[in-house]
Formats: C-alpha cells, sequence, structure tokens
C-alpha cells in the first residue's frame, strides 16, 4: 500500500500564537522556529497515530494482496463523507462498498484485472482518493506538548526529533488516547 497526500495547502490546527501562549514565550524573534515545529509536530502524530487532524484529500494505491477477505482499510482516518470518495480498479472507476465509523474500509463491488503485455498474471490495484481529517482538541493539545518539549530541548542543545521515549508520561497517555495502531 501506498499513501500520497494530494492536498499542497491548509491551515495548521495550532498556531505560533497559540504555542508562545502555551510555554509563556514573549517575543516574536522566534516565530519561524516555532511554525517549523508545529509542522514537525503535526506531521509526526498524524504518521505515529494514523489519522488526520487538518482536512486533506488522499490517494491510497493497493495491490490484490493488501486486502483482509477482500476488504481495504484506508489508511487515514476520519475519513470524511464530503467529497465522496473515488475507487477506480485497475483505472476504472467502480461502485464500492464502505464498512466503519472512523476506521473505513473499502470493497470494490466490481473486479477488473488486467494482464501487462508479456505478462503470465493477471494484475490487480486498486486506487481511493479520500479526504480525512478532522478538528481534534486532544491532538492539538498533544502537538502543543510536543513543539513545547522540541522548543525546550532546542534552547537545552539537545536534538531536535521527536522521539516517543523522551516524552513525558502524560504526553504518551494522551497519544495512546487518538492512536489508531493500537
Amino acid at each position: 500500500m501506498e499513501l500520497t497526500v494530494l492536498s499542497t495547502s491548509f491551515s495548521e490546527p495550532v498556531t505560533v500564537t497559540d504555542i508562545k501562549d502555551y510555554i509563556g514565550y514573549p517575543t516574536t524573534d522566534q516565530d519561524n522556529i516555532i511554525a517549523g515545529m508545529i509542522t514537525t509536530a503535526r506531521q509526526w502524530l498524524e504518521a505515529h497515530c494514523a489519522l488526520s487532524v487538518v482536512n486533506k484529500q488522499y490517494k491510497a494505491y493497493f495491490e490484490e494482496e493488501d486486502a483482509e477477505d477482500g476488504w481495504y482499510e484506508l489508511p487515514v482516518s476520519p475519513v470524511l463523507s464530503s467529497p465522496a470518495v473515488v475507487a477506480q480498479v485497475c483505472g476504472t472507476t467502480v461502485t464500492y462498498d464502505l464498512m466503519g465509523y472512523y476506521k473505513k474500509r473499502i470493497r470494490p463491488a466490481t473486479v477488473y484485472g488486467t494482464i501487462a503485455v508479456g505478462a503470465f498474471s493477471t494484475l490487480y490495484y486498486l486506487e481511493v482518493t479520500f479526504n480525512a481529517g478532522a478538528l481534534n482538541t486532544t491532538a492539538n493539545e498533544i502537538i502543543k506538548k510536543i513543539v513545547a518539549s522540541l522548543f525546550k530541548g532546542r534552547q537545552d542543545g539537545l536534538r531536535e526529533d521527536i522521539s516517543i521515549g523522551r516524552m513525558p508520561y502524560d504526553t504518551r497517555v494522551l497519544i495512546d488516547s487518538i492512536n489508531e495502531n493500537l
């Protein structure tokens, strides 16, 4: 399975002002650094927890072996119903069944297979275009905590990467509460 983010512009769910208020930083001299840390924290949280905290359009590419009992699980949640999910099997738009409320699984109602020139077996792939992402106040609090940790670590001469093992216990508990991978 491959996942691509198609959206190119969206607003971060947490602002630089939110972070500065949270950490008590009074000046504007570090605003660009804080903005970068917000993006890094959001991207890490989304990847770690298989969720989207801002509305983005995605394209997922599945091969036949990615299915579980004929169902393909969309790798990011919450999947939004508007705009509609578009599924294509081998380049042909198909109707499909959806299962699940928050995490969505999709099963094409029609199956197509193609044989590549010179190949002996049928190729099968499924491409799904969908939107995912919703306001998540817990995720926003986690982003604030991660950025505060990154900012403090930078000032203390520590590395600037995100490591779950170096996060405070309360932050790890919050992450576990929204983690779709558990």
